[in-house]
């Protein structure tokens, strides 16, 4: 698991990256940011800049980047999502069904026992909308203590206990997103300024939206997964999949501010040639 409020980028891995359009002479676009603890990347799935991989495999295992070991997993053949080497944008991703997902069981640290003061950073397409589609979730309930995903056609934000202002337990973005089109969204929950930002950038969008955090969720130590592209219940049941394509996703120990958002969009644009429809700082 990972240690809070520190960096442990590998630049071996990191600098090898296949659609990495860093050199290895130069620094890393993420490594001046702190507290990475998680790092997926669908160009290098396996560590090794997928060589043990084929087209249309099904992955049990996508390798934590980050150096802190924080691998998500699945061992059944029918839950595992799909390589596809000319995926999102004719570069790599894992394309998923309703029966995907994949779990990291350790759990990731954080700070106390409230589930707070963190950043997650995904960069995906989704095709199918529709009700409830879950595409990070964390601990107990239906996996949703909290969980970003989208309720149909808006990015949703939702923790199960009432802790948003309003006794809310959701928020959703003002801007619709599309099946088939390429979005990078994000989730910054700040305790100490009483606030989560979330929202996207993408298809020539940029939607953000803020709104007043009461009462964090408390971590869970009998239930600890982490779960990517659904949810899962206590009995390991998933539930709310999430259907289309994710290549990359960045999880920090700690709120990252707002020119560390844009940076990172800005890497993840042109890493992935998304320059022609991601504002990396929303400003047109």
């Amino acid at each position: 698991s990972s240690s809070s409020g520190s960096s442990s980028n590998d630049n071996t891995t990191t600098s090898d990256n296949s659609t990495d359009n860093t050199s290895s002479s130069t620094p890393h676009p993420l490594d001046n940011i702190p507290g990475l603890a998680l790092w997926l990347d669908a160009s290098n799935i396996d560590g090794d800049n997928n060589s043990s991989l084929s087209d249309g495999d099904a992955v049990g295992v996508w390798k934590d980047l980050s150096g802190n070991g924080n691998d998500f997993n699945q061992t059944d053949e029918e839950n595992k999502p799909i390589l596809r080497k000319n995926g999102l944008n004719n570069l790599p991703t894992l394309d998923s069904s309703a029966d995907t997902v994949m779990v990291n069981g350790d759990g990731l640290n954080f700070n106390s026992n409230q589930i707070d003061n963190f950043t997650l950073i995904a960069l995906l397409e989704p095709s199918y909308l529709s009700n409830w589609r879950q595409v990070y979730g964390i601990g107990e309930g239906s996996g949703d203590r909290p969980a970003l995903g989208f309720k149909d056609d808006k990015l949703l934000y939702y923790q199960k206990n009432n802790g948003l202002e309003n006794s809310l337990n959701q928020i959703v973005t003002d801007e619709a997103v599309m099946t088939g089109a390429n979005y990078i969204v994000y989730w910054n929950i700040d305790s100490a300024g009483n606030e989560i930002k979330f929202g996207f950038v993408g298809n020539n969008q940029y939607s953000s939206n803020t709104i007043v955090m009461t009462t964090p969720e408390t971590r869970s130590t009998t239930f600890p997964y982490h779960t990517l592209f659904a949810g899962i219940d206590q009995t390991m049941t998933l539930n709310e999949p999430f259907e289309g394509k994710i290549s990359e996703v960045l999880f920090y120990n700690g709120k990252i501010n707002d020119d560390e958002i844009i940076n990172i969009n800005y890497y993840l644009s042109n890493k992935w040639n998304l320059t022609s429809t991601v504002d990396s700082d929303g400003n047109g």
